[in-house]
């Protein structure tokens, strides 16, 4: 994933700062993607992960409680 999207931006950067004819259409689309690369890269490898471990952990401390309380496990 890390080098999918260094090399997409990397390859995307000489249009970013273009300065001939058509390159603010250029400009603006590659933005956007960029954006999106680095977005979706920071959401897969830090916020997914993180919150499957707080659920996961939710998960533990609640069957604890009912194992605790001689209560049927649920699922």
């Amino acid at each position: 994933m890390l080098m999918t999207v260094a090399t997409t931006v990397l390859g995307l950067m000489p249009l970013l700062f273009e300065s001939g004819v058509g390159a603010d259409l250029l400009a603006r689309t590659a933005m956007p993607v960029v954006g999106g690369l680095w977005s979706c890269m920071f959401l897969t490898l830090l916020v997914l992960p993180a919150a499957y471990t707080i659920s996961r952990r939710w998960e533990f401390a609640r069957s604890d409680i009912q194992v605790a309380n001689n209560e049927p496990l649920r699922s």
